[in-house]
């Protein structure tokens, strides 16, 4: 029902102004229908008229509805500003195109940030609906404490610092004693930046934790099905009448094709920021830049370079199976069409088709539950195992396989990781305070092929321990966490170009330390840099005989400049 006032009155401002389709609005909050249990988040591309949305959603009910206060709220005056102009304006146009035209010379409040739907009598008696809009600056989430309100919208949700404390407080704005009273919306476009993105993605990829309306989202890379905040892709709806049809209809597949011309014109940042306000899925809208230790500039390069140039080494999807039954010593690839375990290198081989002994390094950031486990869908991250080539005489050390999954059951997980050492002949490292993998691996006597922690983790305390029981995995100190990403960074600082998967690249741009837990992939680099450094001055050799084609690994600078690692060429 409230859904449907929203469009009766207000489609013909909607439309004036940016010929936004009605439809939308419908879905964006049909949660209204529902009985305002649920808050909406809404994340889209720039340009779709989802500003004008939101002020129609807080004149109908000031025109309309008795007593009903809707509060705009952002971090700063020219956030807030532009969506409470076209309410004024929006307001403007009903005084003088409908017959509920309002005399304002007599309102109560009249201003730039509040306006009251009544009028005062000669004596100063007020009259009216009393319905008011107003907005508030919350730079400081106190500010919107205190009133009961039958709305609240959180505008440029995406550039909002304190947008979680201010969601959370304003909860108590929207309910009174235990029972909703009013709905919050929060809204965010493609292009916000810096760490205050962190908190409408958040919210975005968990809507549940949140208290938001969840939306079966297909907009993904891979084309799962997730559900998150509602979300508006740029090629969805046209403005442009080119890329309209003789009903008004937009058609997708050309609007797309002319948003992928643009891009292709674009590299580096600028391609980034241009996809994130034209976005074609939530990963573009939602990408940060800028605000990690990590080479925005180089990682957004490398991302045009795969997506639009469609440069890079194409994942294969593949499947691992034992060759030797309980023996567990001999692993076969096969590739599928879909999996989670994606490998851009195959294991290289020698001249007797063994692998490399000490070529590969892997990093594991474990879990201890799956899916079937876990109290709540949102219990527990990824697990994440990641495989490094080394350097290789001259190659580039590279990420050349990476699984990442959530199973129903965790011993899928390890025992994918277990073949997956065993088929690229390495060790992995791992943090150490993950039990149930240890024990999965000992049981299966595949205990050797979890490294052993490194020297410079060891404490003195721990040192005299040490010759007792062997030490397994890192502490994840803030020290030794910080180390692995130095290492990371200085790996994407000579080797970006090596790098193949379009998730460790989304990862590595939106890294945050604070919201470290859900960066798997990067947890997982972490131990596979630090394992690697852990076998700096361990040449890869031949399995079957010792080579001596391979020496110790230093590294040197090229003609070019760069700096390489491996024997220097004759």
């Amino acid at each position: 029902m409230h859904s449907t006032m929203v469009i009766n009155l207000t489609n013909v401002e909607i439309h004036k102004v940016c010929n936004v389709p009605l439809a939308t609005v419908t879905r964006v909050f049909d949660e209204e229908s529902r009985g305002g249990n649920f808050e909406t988040y809404v994340s889209l591309a720039r340009g779709l008229g989802f500003s004008e949305i939101l002020a129609c959603i807080g004149v109908r009910p000031f025109i309309t509805t008795r007593e009903f206060t809707t509060i705009y709220t952002a971090f700063a005056d020219n956030q807030l500003s532009p969506v409470l102009d076209k309410c004024w304006t929006q307001m403007d146009w009903l005084n003088m195109n409908t017959n509920g035209g309002m005399k304002r010379s007599r309102m109560k409040i009249n201003n730039a940030k509040e306006k009251r739907a009544s009028l005062l009598t000669q004596d100063n008696i007020e009259y009216g609906r009393m319905s008011s809009v107003k907005g508030i600056v919350a730079d400081n989430p106190r500010k919107i404490r205190g009133e009961r309100v039958e709305r609240l919208i959180f505008e440029e949700a995406g550039s909002n610092i304190v947008l979680e404390t201010s969601w959370i407080q304003g909860n108590a704005l929207v309910e009174l004693g235990g029972t909703k009273i009013g709905t919050r919306i929060c809204g965010g476009t493609g292009g916000d930046s810096g760490p205050a993105l962190a908190s409408l993605a958040k919210m975005f990829n968990d809507p549940i934790q949140f208290n938001v309306l969840p939306y079966k989202n297909d907009y993904t890379r891979d084309g799962k099905i997730q559900y998150t905040g509602f979300f508006i892709p740029a090629h969805e709806f046209a403005l442009k009448p080119e890329f309209l049809d003789n009903r008004g209809v937009t058609d997708k597949i050309r609007f797309r094709e002319h948003y992928e011309k643009q891009r292709a014109l674009m590299n580096g940042s600028t391609l980034m920021t241009y996809c994130a306000e034209h976005c074609f899925t939530p990963d573009e809208a939602l990408l940060r830049q800028g605000d990690n230790i990590f080479n925005a500039e180089l990682v957004s390069e490398r991302l045009t370079d795969i997506r639009v140039h469609k440069q890079g080494i194409k994942p294969k999807h593949y499947v691992l199976e034992w060759l030797d039954g309980e023996n567990k010593t001999k692993v076969k690839g096969h590739e599928v069409r879909n999996s989670d375990l994606i490998v851009f290198e195959e294991p290289r081989v020698d001249n007797n088709g063994e692998v490399y002994k000490n070529l590969y390094v892997a990093g594991i950031d474990a879990i201890d539950m799956g899916t079937g486990d876990s109290a709540t869908d949102n219990d527990v991250s990824d697990f994440c195992i990641v495989i490094k080539k080394r350097a290789f005489g001259m190659e580039s050390p590279k990420y050349v396989a990476m699984y990442k999954a959530r199973p129903k059951e965790i011993k899928t997980a390890f025992e994918t990781a277990m073949r997956l050492l065993v088929w690229y002949n390495a060790k992995a490292l791992l943090e150490y305070t993950k039990i149930s993998i240890q024990q999965y691996f000992i049981h299966n006597k595949k205990a050797h092929l979890l490294m052993e922690r490194p020297d410079f983790a060891i404490t003195s305390k721990t040192r005299m321990s040490r010759n007792k029981k062997k030490l397994i995995g890192l502490p994840a100190t803030e020290a030794v966490i910080k180390h692995g990403l130095e290492l990371i960074s200085m790996y994407v600082e000579d080797y970006w170009y090596e790098i193949d998967s379009e998730e460790m690249l989304e990862q590595l741009l939106n890294y945050s330390y604070e919201a470290k837990r859900k960066f798997d992939i990067i947890a997982a680099m972490q131990c596979a840099e630090i394992a690697d450094e852990e076998l700096s001055g361990v040449a890869p050799t031949n399995v079957s005989k010792a080579s001596k084609e391979w020496k110790d690994i230093g590294y040197y600078i090229d003609e070019w400049g760069v700096k390489r690692y491996g024997v220097i060429p004759k």
